[in-house]
């Protein structure tokens, strides 16, 4: 993702150093400058941008970053996705289903890796939108060809005959509840690409009405940046797991 040059500002230097613990999210997309030419920008680069250049309002900390970005796709006014492409230059949503605009969203459910990103409002709207089809009109088949479709005749399917209660029979048995799990103990391991997956089902655990508790181990080899690897990786853990111990080299 290229990065949008920004001016100089002419203001004096400690103006520049003046912090803030908000942003309203009509600035921070301002700031982001989503729109027609530009479709969607990382988190990360969000981030990186809030203490880089002087006309982003200097924050505090990062939660008032997912703060804003909750807000604004809560509102509908930007979108939100975890788990991108990459092809070029090009940055693409790698499942359009992941997509959240319009819907409740609180700040401690947004990523703000490089793999997670703020949407405009009208891109996001175009990916989460569903073509229903056309009803078929009277008079026409469901084709709108213009010729009348004949009522069927002739029997119509039945349902499943269910055996009435106390009677035996070989037919087939009436639907059980949906059975329940008590507890689940799961062990697995991923590389880099099952990571999307890991990520879908760890949501699906977020909106369980059950007491959830992970233990990770995670091990990383290669030339990573070290500020990029602590500020999207190591922060956002920090904050929130228990007994954390990290060490890198």
């Amino acid at each position: 993702m290229i990065q949008p040059e920004r001016p100089r500002s002419s203001r004096p230097a400690d103006e520049h150093l003046t912090s803030h613990q908000t942003v309203t999210p009509a600035k921070l997309i301002s700031l982001a400058g989503l729109g027609p030419d530009k479709k969607l920008v990382t988190c990360s680069d969000l981030v990186d941008w809030c203490y880089s250049y002087y006309e982003f309002v200097k924050l505090r900390d990062r939660t008032a970053v997912t703060a804003a970005i909750a807000k604004a796709v809560s509102s509908g006014d930007a979108g939100y996705v975890v788990g991108l492409v990459r092809q070029g230059d090009d940055v693409t949503p790698r499942d359009r289903r992941t997509v959240r605009i319009g819907q409740p969203l609180l700040a401690d459910e947004i990523d703000l890796s490089d793999d997670a990103a703020v949407l405009w409002a009208d891109y996001a709207s175009e990916l989460v939108k569903t073509e229903q089809p056309d009803p078929a009109t009277p008079g026409k088949n469901a084709a709108g060809d213009g010729t009348t479709e004949e009522p069927q005749s002739g029997p119509q399917p039945e349902g499943p005959n269910w055996p009435a209660p106390g009677q035996g029979g070989s037919g087939a048995t009436p639907p059980r509840k949906h059975e329940v799990i008590h507890t689940a103990d799961i062990s697995a391991r991923f590389n880099r690409a099952g990571l999307f997956s890991l990520g879908r089902a760890l949501a699906k655990l977020r909106d369980l009405d059950a007491q959830v508790d992970i233990a990770i181990t995670l091990r990383v080899e290669g030339e990573v940046n070290r500020t990029e690897f602590r500020n999207a990786v190591i922060e956002p853990i920090d904050e929130d797991g228990h007994d954390v111990k990290v060490q890198t080299t």
